[in-house]
């Protein structure tokens, strides 16, 4: 089982900043805690005991709370001084120093899920992408899976749905064999877009190296983009509560 975490945390989440100004959106209140307790709480019962935080808006607020309700693990921080104009391809490589060569999971830091999507990919072995396999009635923001014979053949947004399998929620695995080569990519692509999102450097990797699908089964989970989504994220945070996974 991976011992790291990454969590990236380093935007500000302009689509939700006209609703909650200055605020970091992991920091806004959901049932009355921070969105980042929820996430850490996953991690903590998928047990892993490592994270590295990606920080950049709002960075002394958000270790403060980090180390507040991450005591359970060792927390080593990670900044991205650049956080206004890259991606989070570009927070990700932030941290290559602790991660190249490692195995490591990676999760979007605004995310509300079941806690056993994470300790199901914390569970895989190699390389791994959560994956969403459920019919939805409009297609999802998310990047777009193409599954053959077993492993994945393509990932991102250029596909739609109906050329693709799944979608990717935004949990990756990388293993220890892979995490290099990952980051030597990542830089070539930020040389020329730093807006790339991190699952871009996958794409070239598929060639050569195997990703395989980890299915989020019927475990549920959203991100939390705008103020409408905050409402949304309370629910699903009532039903996972009560232990409802359908």
């Amino acid at each position: 089982m991976p011992v790291k975490i990454v969590i990236l945390w380093a935007g500000r989440g302009r689509r939700i900043q006209k609703d909650y100004p200055g605020m970091h959106k992991a920091l806004i209140p959901l049932n009355g805690r921070p969105l980042l307790t929820h996430l850490l709480k996953n991690v903590e019962r998928a047990g892993v005991n490592e994270i590295i935080p990606v920080l950049g808006f709002a960075q002394d607020l958000m270790l403060e709370a980090i180390r507040q309700y991450g005591s359970f693990a060792k927390i080593r921080p990670v900044i991205n001084p650049d956080y206004e104009k890259t991606n989070n391809l570009a927070s990700l490589l932030c941290a290559e120093e602790l991660l190249s060569g490692e195995e490591f999971i990676v999760v979007n830091g605004d995310m509300v899920f079941d806690w056993h999507i994470l300790a199901d990919m914390a569970g895989s072995s190699g390389n791994a992408v959560a994956t969403d396999f459920n019919e939805y009635p409009v297609q999802l923001d998310s990047p777009r899976v193409l599954i053959k014979n077993g492993c994945i053949a393509d990932i991102g947004r250029h596909r739609t749905i109906d050329e693709a399998d799944g979608y990717a929620i935004g949990i990756y695995r990388f293993a220890a064999e892979s995490s290099a080569a990952y980051f030597q990519l990542g830089r070539e692509i930020t040389a020329k877009n730093l807006n790339a999102g991190y699952h871009e450097p996958i794409v070239p990797m598929l060639q050569q190296t195997s990703f395989f699908p980890v299915s989020t089964k019927k475990y549920r989970w959203m991100d939390v983009d705008e103020k409408a989504d905050v409402s949304k994220a309370e629910a699903l945070l009532n039903t996972l509560a009560a232990g409802d996974i359908l």
